[in-house]
């Protein structure tokens, strides 16, 4: 923790996912569960610009399992 910053985050729990699905994630992409954002945007200013800030991939949080095989509460 930063000295300067008194802030802290404390977790009462998590979840732990692995062995991605792909079959899951192709359906979830079908079915529109996942978006594809793909991110372009343009600079201001005479010479105006698209400058590429890549693809992103969003997915509701309550969603996010059927992209693996397995998932483990942690308390």
């Amino acid at each position: 923790m930063n000295k300067k910053n008194k802030r802290q985050v404390t977790y009462n729990s998590a979840v732990g996912y692995w062995d991605l699905n792909m079959t899951g994630i192709i359906k979830a992409i079908q079915e529109g569960t996942i978006y594809i954002d793909f991110d372009a945007r343009t600079t201001g200013g005479r010479g105006t610009s698209i400058r590429n800030h890549g693809t992103k991939f969003r997915i509701h949080i309550s969603d996010i399992g059927v992209l693996y095989e397995n998932h483990q509460n942690i308390v």
